[in-house]
């Protein structure tokens, strides 16, 4: 394998970013037409030949619903990914840079989507999605951008949406002139565990899970990094309306919250209505279920105080819904239920 200078990969990496990304993705776009046909032929059934990516993807999905929106972001030529899991019953749709890399993959697998688009051109409703699976993808990008990938990703999910992603371990950046024995100029980029592991934190993923294996006899001489994340609940700056209340509450629809977030903590306050203004404190779990008290004073000005338990749904428009369970711990302690949503 030939790798291109130094001096000619500080060039690409120091022009404009977004620019600098297009160009190296459009460098990968021409490197798979050009190799997609030897690239089918020689691993479309690579997946019998790998016990552990099987298993690992197996219990990838096993936390899934059936029903999922799952895309595979930078599916190849073979879509043998896409494949493996749409057996199992759920519906996944791929997504890939090459067009020649969509033909075959479409031509083998008739009955699943398949999409060309650049990742920072993927056209997705915001919280939409379910679960991305990403094999050997997103080191196509250059370590220093990595995270405007990443941040289409995140957008992308629901929160404690679910990304997959598999890499190769190693400390290589740069650019090769010959893939499969074809004349290419390909970038790609290798990973340390510690050094994808912060990666990811930084941009605000949670590591679920992060495996390495031995590279398979017919795999070049790599081990490989399995991880799987999670996109957190996060509450900071969100701001909500209330659409739904129990009689006997003072919520209305005049009302609105601002929300604030840190780590597991969440504050915020609310006025508006019968509220002149109010307050509220407690904590935020892994699932995003919210546990606070609150307080107000009411246009009466009676100070009101209670508790609530409030848990998120996405709506179809891909805004937070949650809905709350609380009780007054003033007055007659009565209990309620209530619904804001993200405005």
């Amino acid at each position: 394998m030939n790798v291109w200078t130094d001096s000619d990969r500080r060039v690409v990496l120091t022009n404009n970013p977004l620019k600098m990304i297009r160009e190296v993705h459009n460098n990968t776009r021409l490197t798979y037409n050009k190799i997609a046909e030897k690239y089918h032929e020689l691993f479309q059934n690579e997946m019998d030949e790998k016990p552990f990516d099987r298993a690992f993807i197996d219990q990838f999905v096993s936390a899934l619903d059936i029903n999922s929106t799952i895309y595979d972001m930078g599916c190849g030529p073979s879509g043998h990914i896409i494949r493996y899991i749409a057996d199992k019953g759920f519906k996944i749709k791929g997504i890939d840079v090459s067009e020649k890399c969509i033909e075959i993959a479409s031509a083998q697998n008739p009955e699943i989507d398949f999409n060309r688009v650049d990742y920072l051109d993927w056209d997705v409703t915001a919280n939409s999605v379910d679960a991305i699976v990403s094999f050997y993808s997103i080191i196509y990008t250059p370590k220093k951008e990595i995270g405007q990938v990443l941040q289409v990703f995140k957008k992308a999910l629901k929160p404690n949406g679910k990304l997959l992603i598999v890499l190769k371990k190693g400390t290589f950046e740069g650019y090769q002139d010959e893939v499969l024995g074809i004349k290419v100029k390909s970038y790609f980029a290798e990973y340390m565990e510690e050094e994808i592991r912060e990666i990811l934190e930084s941009g605000g993923l949670h590591i679920d899970s992060l495996e390495t294996r031995a590279p398979y006899e017919r795999e070049i001489n790599n081990e490989r990094i399995y991880i799987v994340c999670s996109r957190p609940w996060n509450y900071d700056g969100k701001r909500f309306k209330a659409v739904n209340n129990s009689e006997n509450g003072e919520v209305g629809n005049d009302t609105t919250f601002k929300y604030y977030q840190k780590e597991n903590i969440m504050w915020g306050h609310y006025q508006g209505g019968k509220i002149k203004k109010g307050n509220l404190i407690g904590t935020v779990s892994n699932d995003g279920i919210l546990k606070f008290s609150y307080q107000h004073v009411n246009q009466e000005d009676e100070v009101l105080t209670g508790q609530c338990i409030s848990t998120p749904q996405i709506s179809s428009s891909g805004k937070i819904q949650l809905h709350e369970h609380w009780q007054w711990t003033c007055r007659d302690h009565s209990k309620g239920t209530s619904i804001i949503e993200e405005i």
